[in-house]
C-alpha cells in the first residue's frame, strides 16, 4: 500500500468492543444478544454518540424511557468501561507508524466520557495527531459528511489515506469516497501497511 496517513477506528480496532459480551457480563438476561442490540442500537445510545446528551443524561433516560433499574444501568456502563482492553498488536502498529513519521488519526462513533477514560488509561492514544469523535462533531459513520470533515480538518486526500474499521458499512462508505480501506478482523491484516 502507498499512503501518507492512516485513520483508525477505536472500538474493535484499538480496544475491545463486544456489546453482546458486555450485556452477558453485566446482566442476567434470557436473551443478552437481543438486549444488547436494543440497548446499543437504540435512540438513547445514538443520541449519546451524537453528543446530544451526556452519559449521565443517558443513564437517566434509560431509567425513565427503557424502564431499567439504576443498578442494571450502572452495571452496563461499568462493564463498558472495564471491558475495553487494548488490542496491543494494533497499538504497536500505531507506534510503528508514528516512529516512521506517518500521520495517524482516530475517527470513532463514540462517547466523550468513554474516550476520556480510554485516553487516561492508555498512553498510545497520545500518539495520534488528532482524534475526531462523533459526539464532538454531531455526525456518525458511515455518513459521508464525517469523512469529508475529517479530510478537511486533517488536510487529507482519500486516495493517499488508509481507513481501518471493523464495521463493513463504514468501510463501504470510505471506499466509495476513494479511501484505501482495511476491514479489520485481526491485527495481522495490518501487515498490508508494509512493515
Amino acid at each position: 500500500m502507498n499512503y501518507e496517513a492512516v485513520i483508525f477506528d477505536i472500538g474493535n480496532v484499538l480496544v475491545e468492543w463486544n456489546p453482546h459480551g458486555i450485556i452477558r457480563r453485566a446482566l442476567t438476561s434470557d436473551n443478552p444478544e437481543l438486549f444488547a442490540d436494543r440497548f446499543f442500537g437504540g435512540r438513547i445510545w445514538r443520541s449519546l454518540n451524537l453528543g446530544e446528551i451526556s452519559e449521565a443524561e443517558a443513564k437517566r433516560r434509560h431509567a425513565d424511557e427503557d424502564d431499567m433499574r439504576v443498578g442494571e444501568i450502572e452495571a452496563i456502563y461499568r462493564e463498558i468501561e472495564n471491558s475495553q482492553e487494548p488490542l496491543r498488536e494494533t497499538a504497536d502498529v500505531l507506534l510503528k507508524l508514528k516512529a516512521r513519521g506517518t500521520k495517524a488519526f482516530a475517527l470513532s462513533n463514540n462517547i466523550r466520557e468513554n474516550v476520556s477514560r480510554l485516553r487516561a488509561r492508555y498512553a498510545f492514544f497520545d500518539e495520534f495527531d488528532d482524534i475526531m469523535l462523533s459526539c464532538e462533531v454531531g455526525l456518525l459513520k458511515p455518513d459521508s459528511a464525517i469523512f469529508h470533515l475529517a479530510c478537511e480538518r486533517w488536510a487529507l486526500t482519500p486516495p493517499t489515506t488508509v481507513f481501518i474499521d471493523d464495521h463493513a458499512p463504514n468501510i463501504d462508505a470510505a471506499t466509495s469516497l476513494g479511501f484505501q480501506t482495511i476491514l479489520f478482523r485481526e491485527p495481522a491484516q495490518l501487515n498490508a501497511l508494509a512493515f
